[in-house]
């Protein structure tokens, strides 16, 4: 997620990091395509280190190649483009985790498994980053959302404010039904963390994306 949403800045910067045709790989749909091929790569790669002995757990060499992958892309953009923003990841990051918090302190006072939960508070976490960057792009910078009902939504209310209910709304009802509509079978629970992981990649893949944008003036 973080790979991935990195690598899609370069076809927006206005440097030209990159060039016809290899940016063409860069935009959707056919990044896509090119992320799953370097993950699949990695994962195999990390499940042949394990089985030599090399390493002891798949999971974090797994991730690090992400890491690096990451902060190479964030290197190279820092090299061609210039921070003109460096508040807005410190917001970002800052009101969602604060919010977040916030959210999971009156969970724990109503004894909440279901909102307490750590992979449901990350859930929460990107999407409220979401709104965050959402909210400090229009309201602040002079960005525009290109999605239609949060597009309307922000017209209706004369603010970009109303991101933060708009994704509580929708993520704790979301989320509600998957952990008590769901089967306890092998099938369900794999299903239903199959969902979970597409709507957190939803949430964290245009904050992380947008961030780093609005940082860069791109």
């Amino acid at each position: 997620m973080l790979a991935g949403s990195s690598l899609r800045i370069f076809a927006d910067s206005p440097a030209g990091i990159i060039h016809p045709p290899l940016s063409y790989l860069l935009i959707t749909p056919n990044i896509y395509f090119v992320v799953f091929a370097v993950t699949i790569g990695c994962l195999w790669l990390s499940i042949r280190l394990q089985k030599a002995g090399l390493v002891k757990d798949l999971h974090l060499i797994f991730a690090g190649f992400g890491l690096v992958w990451f902060f190479a892309n964030l290197i190279n953009l820092l090299h061609f483009q210039e921070v003109v923003a460096g508040y807005v990841p410190l917001f970002v990051i800052g009101a969602g985790t604060g919010l977040t918090f916030a959210f999971y302190l009156v969970a724990r006072h109503f004894k909440s498994s279901i909102f307490t939960d750590p992979l449901n508070l990350s859930i929460l976490l990107a999407h409220l980053m979401d709104a965050s960057s959402t909210y400090i792009g229009i309201s602040k910078l002079g960005y525009f959302s290109k999605h239609v009902v949060p597009a309307y939504l922000i017209q209706l209310t004369g603010t970009a404010l109303v991101m933060y209910p708009l994704k509580l709304i929708i993520f704790i009802g979301v989320i509600y039904l998957l952990d008590t509509q769901f089967e306890d079978d092998k099938w369900s629970v794999n299903m239903k963390m199959l969902i979970k992981m597409v709507i957190l990649i939803l949430g964290l893949s245009p904050a992380i994306r947008n961030t780093i944008r609005m940082t860069l003036g791109i």
